[in-house]
């Protein structure tokens, strides 16, 4: 029953992990890479020239205008270079992440299947499980037990749709 109840809690723990990747993704990823001084100042000198740009009458100064707008839209060519280059890196880190814990699924979950491949972890009457008992069964085969991977595949059933109806 523990076995049973241990298995439908790491079958919660990796649906609320899987929720929640995007989010741990981007934490992690805010710390580890974020603006760097010199985009800052790129950031505060583009604010800075427009400022000045809108103090300037376009008509009485156009090639004073211009002349900023063509900085300005430098600076800001720089801003998106350095932008995007964060942008990748947190690409790969939410991949890196989300594989991490695709793998780790698959290796807790295989391991719990190979250590109790033997025997079921319920045993029941015989006869409740008539038409598909020994799918229920699987991989121990012993009529009327249900098997490691029914189980956690009920779990995860269970869990999915209560997912649905709570969101």
């Amino acid at each position: 029953m523990f076995l049973m109840l241990f298995i439908f809690f790491l079958v919660l723990v990796f649906t609320v992990l899987y929720t929640f990747v995007k989010e741990i993704t981007n934490f992690v990823g805010r710390h580890l890479f974020s603006a760097t001084d010199e985009e800052l100042d790129l950031r505060a000198k583009v604010r800075d020239m427009k400022d000045e740009q809108s103090r300037i009458s376009m008509i009485d100064e156009f090639a004073r205008y211009m002349k900023l707008q063509r900085q300005i839209d430098k600076l800001i060519a720089k801003v998106k270079e350095s932008g995007s280059s964060r942008q990748k890196k947190m690409t790969m880190l939410g991949l890196g992440v989300n594989t991490a814990v695709h793998i780790l699924h698959v290796l807790v979950m295989m391991t719990l299947v190979v250590s109790h491949r033997a025997e079921p972890l319920m045993s029941l009457p015989e006869g409740w499980f008539f038409p598909v008992q020994k799918l229920v069964a699987l991989p121990s085969g012993v009529t009327g037990g249900v098997g490691i991977v029914c189980w956690i595949l009920v779990c995860n059933s269970v869990i999915h749709r209560a997912k649905r109806l709570l969101v």
